[in-house]
């Protein structure tokens, strides 16, 4: 108990414990878009070492689960750049994970537009929760190579996405930091600085496709 409870360094993260907390679909993204409840759930969690976010939809294509969030629209990243704000506040870390759900999912749950992809024309096992009740998993359509390119671009894109948050919460660090280091003179300069190795990057992808 004593070693999960310590602190944990890296050449690339530090973290304040072992603790990490593990993803949980909690189709509570109205919308897909990550919003203040899921701000204040991730944020009452911050005392977690890491926290892995629920799993987050790099294009339309991917939202197969009910109200589960996307990271390809400017609101969404606006969403996630408040749910990190939040957890940052706590001085936690925070991952997403990317997670394109392919053809474990269901029509009913796409925005208009997307639909139901998979590597093959076989619908999957099982039923899927929609508005409309449980319902067999939709027939996909089969994926073509340009199809699996495309996909891929969507991942590297939302990794970019991500990237971009990342910068935009270290500026707003940087800023507050600075802020209060002014308000506090030498010593709060001393305070704002970071430690030798300190990861400045909290946010980065986890990567998981159906």
């Amino acid at each position: 108990m004593k070693k999960l409870l310590s602190a944990f360094q890296s050449d690339q993260l530090d973290l304040n414990n072992r603790i990490v907390m593990a993803p949980l679909t909690r189709s509570r993204a109205t919308g897909n878009l990550p919003n203040d409840m899921m701000a204040k759930y991730y944020a009452l969690r911050a005392s977690a070492g890491l926290i892995i976010t629920e799993g987050t939809a790099p294009s339309p294509n991917g939202l197969g689960y009910p109200n589960i969030p996307g990271i390809f629209s400017q609101q969404q990243i606006d969403g996630w750049k408040k749910v990190t704000d939040a957890v940052h506040a706590n001085e936690g870390k925070i991952f997403i994970q990317l997670m394109h759900t392919g053809r474990v999912a269901h029509e009913l749950n796409l925005p208009e537009g997307a639909e139901v992809i998979g590597p093959s024309a076989i619908a999957a096992g099982g039923e899927m929760f929609t508005p409309e009740g449980l319902k067999p998993h939709g027939m996909p359509r089969e994926m073509s190579l340009g199809d699996i390119a495309q996909t891929q671009a969507e991942f590297i894109q939302s990794a970019k996405t991500e990237s971009k948050v990342k910068r935009a919460n270290r500026r707003v660090r940087w800023r507050q930091r600075k802020q209060g280091s002014i308000r506090a003179g030498s010593g709060g300069a001393d305070r704002a600085r970071h430690r030798p190795g300190e990861n400045r990057d909290s946010f980065v992808p986890v990567r998981r496709v159906q």
